[in-house]
């Protein structure tokens, strides 16, 4: 009996205290204080606790691309700088882009010390679609209003109105309504995660699948009115991806995929024969090199000539020509194109395949979330980034019809930055109570081992 108590009080889980705050305890073998402090025995894990607080490899790369990308942005903006100055001062667009950057890895760090399933609650996900959907119907109703006349004005800068000055402060609504979305298509498909499959009726799939597509078709229509047609394409391929990583049956996607093909068709047709602005894209693009084509692919052709020029290995940083004044906006949708220019078409895959690596951790990040919801939100924010990065590489070789495409943080622009910044602290956020979950089921199966740190 004696002998089958000791076991007994062996295999009971001691009582164990954790030592004071150390500042290096996330990068050290744990250690904790048994029974009683004034006897100063401590117990050292045997095994290493790995108890990160975010997904270190994420956020390296997200430095990277970062870094990459301020440093190419000084260079393809330094024309475009001294052209738009008083002072002709060549790092304008630079040293605002680097105040954004700031801003977003601030806004990351901040987004840590919040849980990302406050954003599930029904009232924040509400406020932050209402927020969305609110500020895309009001650069619609303000118009082409003058900024210095009203406190909130429509801008119809490259002739639609995309953006909206609030207070003097410029916004793209657009770049909000995408993050809106993902968030608003990860509650719907995660609450009703019941409802989704072979476990659900057709009733059931049919109610969740038309919401989903009511959200995306009203989303879809303010971008039209704009006329915002490549953010309609973004937000059209983020909801069907989304809806497929959530399960939704192969019919629904059938209907889904077909519907929307169809209909992207027919409104490229009706726009192409209406001979407007859509006609000369499309033009441009299918008559690249045509004399009649001069002025409508302008861009297109000196983007052509930018990373022609530049060869495998680049002409030098900084060394490029189409900048000068030869290639519009260098600095945002065709930095791309400057980047291949001065640092070869090799560098540009490489920074491909970082946005690559960014998307597979992500999906890492998805598959390892604690929930549907988490998963579902760092997939619609991977798709998003690899989404706009595929299409804004396309536009730029001339795959596809000249539209306006950002390169994610590489592209000048604040609202586009901040968003961005802000989704990838989400994906990083949930990778954060993923590795924390693993630490705490780490400590609680680790092996103990008496260690001696009394003074002699």
């Amino acid at each position: 009996m004696k002998k089958n108590t000791k076991e007994q009080e062996k295999k009971k889980p001691l009582n164990y205290e954790r030592m004071g705050h150390n500042p290096l305890k996330l990068f050290m073998p744990g250690y904790i204080i048994k029974g009683n402090e004034n006897e100063r025995v401590y117990h050292r894990y045997l095994q290493f606790v790995k108890y990160k607080q975010v997904d270190v490899l994420y956020l390296m790369l997200l430095v990277v691309l970062c870094a990459i990308g301020l440093a190419t942005m000084f260079s393809a903006s330094y024309a475009s700088s001294i052209n738009v100055t008083r002072d002709h001062i060549g790092y304008y667009y630079a040293q605002r882009q680097a105040a954004f950057f700031i801003a977003g890895f601030a806004g990351i760090f901040v987004l840590q010390f919040i849980d990302y399933h406050v954003t599930r609650n029904v009232l924040i996900n509400g406020l932050i679609l209402g927020a969305g959907l609110a500020l895309m119907v009001a650069v619609l109703v303000a118009g082409r209003a003058d900024p210095e006349q009203a406190a909130i004005a429509g801008d119809d800068a490259g002739g639609a109105t995309r953006w909206l000055y609030i207070f003097g402060i410029r916004f793209q609504p657009s770049e909000l309504m995408k993050m809106s979305l993902i968030f608003a298509l990860s509650r719907i498909l995660s609450v009703n995660a019941d409802k989704i499959g072979s476990k659900a009726t057709y009733a059931e799939e049919f109610t969740v699948w038309f919401k989903c597509m009511a959200l995306i078709g009203i989303t879809a229509v303010l971008m039209y009115k704009q006329p915002h047609l490549s953010g309609m394409v973004i937000i059209c391929l983020i909801g069907v991806c989304m809806m497929y990583v959530a399960g939704i049956r192969l019919p629904f996607m059938l209907v889904t995929v077909l519907g929307g093909g169809i209909g992207g068709i027919a409104i490229m047709l009706a726009k192409y024969a209406e001979g407007g602005y859509v006609y000369k894209r499309i033009e441009g693009w299918l008559h690249t090199w045509d004399p009649a084509n001069a002025d409508i692919a302008w861009q297109t052709r000196n983007s052509l000539i930018a990373i022609g020029s530049g060869g495998l290995w680049g002409l030098g940083f900084r060394n490029s020509r189409q900048k000068f004044l030869y290639l519009p906006e260098p600095h945002n949708d065709f930095i791309f194109s400057v980047i291949c220019e001065e640092l070869g078409i090799v560098t540009g895959i490489i920074i491909i395949i970082l946005f690559v690596m960014l998307t597979i951790r992500g999906a890492w990040t998805a598959l390892n979330a604690l929930d549907r919801y988490g998963m579902l939100l760092s997939a619609g924010i991977s798709l998003h980034f690899i989404i706009q990065v595929m299409l804004n590489v396309a536009v730029v070789s001339n795959a596809m019809p000249n539209t306006g495409i950002s390169l994610p943080f590489f592209s000048y622009g604040g609202s586009a930055v901040l968003i961005q910044f802000l989704e990838a602290g989400m994906v990083l956020n949930i990778s954060r109570q993923y590795f924390e979950r693993q630490g705490i089921e780490q400590q609680k199966s680790a092996e103990l081992i008496p260690v001696d740190r009394r003074k002699k």
